[in-house]
């Protein structure tokens, strides 16, 4: 039975240590958006729920975390002023984008 256990245990070990190794990509839940201050959604993280007319974030983004069928309204000014672009996918290389106000979009009826 020892043995048994031992090569349950050293079978299921390689894949603990890949699981490990690639960590799944984060997602945002729903009616939430996540922004990362890093690419490929690294670094310090902010989560945005609901509408936001003023984030007074501390930090330029440099990817975006949507739930999957979900549009959002980012904008680099306060008040949704400014450029503003809609996100409906994972955005990860962004560079540094200001963004100081969001919102989700209602789709279209």
């Amino acid at each position: 039975m020892k043995t048994l256990l031992t090569a349950l245990t050293l079978a299921a070990l390689p894949l603990s240590l890949a699981t490990a190794q690639t960590p799944a990509k984060p997602k945002a839940d729903v009616k939430t958006m996540r922004l990362y201050k890093g690419q490929n959604f690294t670094g310090e993280m902010y989560v945005v729920e609901g509408t936001r007319s003023s984030l007074m974030l501390e930090m330029n983004v440099g990817s975006i975390a949507v739930y999957p069928g979900e549009k959002w309204e980012v904008c680099d000014k306060p008040r949704f002023k400014g450029t503003c672009t809609i996100v409906d996918a994972d955005m990860n290389n962004m560079g540094e984008v200001a963004i100081q106000s969001a919102r989700a979009v209602k789709p279209a009826k």
